[in-house]
């Protein structure tokens, strides 16, 4: 399972690489239920360049 710290470092290393217009969380963390099988879901919404 991923923790949170994970999450916010994973985001922050997406933010500073591609400057992203929007970063999107789904599945079972964004709804609050990850299992120990569970993945990372992100959406990453940029401008075409």
């Amino acid at each position: 399972m991923i923790i949170q710290k994970e999450i916010e470092e994973i985001v922050k290393r997406i933010v500073t690489g591609y400057k992203p217009e929007k970063i999107v969380l789904f599945g079972s963390y964004a709804y609050g239920n990850p299992t120990e099988d569970s993945d990372l879901d992100l959406l990453v919404v940029s401008k075409k360049q």
